[in-house]
């Protein structure tokens, strides 16, 4: 895959495609608030991140998380449960292999939103239960994750 440094100037050289659409993700997501269309392209935008850092490998492991932590809000704005839970364990999932107070702090808000928007969704239950009682010999995810209201049984 070419590289920014090929094309351009030096500070641009660690800037790699998945995170260029991760970033035209976040910027579409941030429309989607006042043109809700946008948050369909902002999904596309950040699937694709999350396909090009697979490809790339564990070296961005901080972008692949975040980008799929962007796919889960862009997921959460279209009323997508299934897809939000599903982005939101694939990235708490990667995320024990992190040490990054901010994506802990975005991982935090996007499970928050998730669970307002689809408060009853078994997938998401499930996720934060597994997260407030882990079952030994599972995969672990950051309790730093988590709301404070996931701590509580409702």
């Amino acid at each position: 895959m070419a590289r920014a440094q090929d094309h351009g100037p030096e500070w641009l050289s660690g800037y790699t495609a998945a995170a260029l659409r991760a970033e035209l993700g976040q910027a579409l997501r941030d429309l989607a608030g006042r043109v809700p269309t946008a948050a369909a392209e902002a999904a596309t935008e950040f699937e694709t991140a999350v396909l090009l850092y697979e490809r790339e490998g564990t070296g961005r492991l901080r972008g692949h998380v975040n980008a799929l932590i962007g796919v889960a809000d862009a997921r959460t704005l279209l009323a997508d449960a299934a897809g939000a839970s599903e982005a939101l364990r694939a990235a708490c999932t990667l995320a024990v292999r992190l040490r990054s107070r901010h994506t802990e702090e975005r991982l935090r808000e996007v499970v928050s939103r998730a669970r307002q928007r689809f408060p009853r969704d078994p997938a998401l239950r499930e996720l934060t239960d597994r997260l407030r009682d882990p079952v030994p010999g599972a995969v672990p995810i950051p309790v730093a994750a988590l709301p404070v209201q996931a701590f509580t049984r409702t």
